[in-house]
């Protein structure tokens, strides 16, 4: 099979910890994604988003710097993983938010892009101040 990989760098205007829960938290997350969500704050603890659309289980954590998951489409291959960096690391106003995406089957690689660009679209209200009247 032929593989692809991806490499993104998005500015979120929120601080570490609030993006690493969001992304922890099965509650939170689906509310930013508007899909069903179940994630876990625990290494080796699994997670699905989207009906099982995307599944996978986290290899390692650490708390508002670091994100590395097995990570699967439902129609993938049978058994088949890629893996899954993120890293988050302070800056001026916000966070930077840096995915390494790596092992994509290369006939999906456009269908996965899509996904994590609607991902950090929507990822982009996280601390956006709201005005209430």
């Amino acid at each position: 099979m032929r593989i692809k990989k991806i490499k993104q760098k998005v500015f979120l205007k929120s601080s570490p910890y609030e993006v690493y829960e969001t992304l922890v938290d099965s509650q939170r997350i689906s509310d930013v994604l508007k899909v069903p969500a179940t994630v876990s704050r625990a290494i080796t603890g699994v997670f699905s988003i989207n009906d099982g659309l995307i599944t996978g289980t986290n290899v390692d954590l650490i708390q508002e710097r670091k994100i590395l998951q097995s990570w699967r489409m439902k129609d993938w291959p049978e058994g088949y993983y890629s893996t899954v960096l993120l890293l988050l690391k302070e800056v001026s106003g916000g966070t930077q938010a840096i995915l390494f995406h790596k092992g994509i089957p290369k006939e999906k690689y456009s269908e996965v892009k899509a996904v994590w660009d609607d991902c950090w679209a929507k990822m982009k209200v996280l601390g956006e101040k709201k005005e209430v009247i």
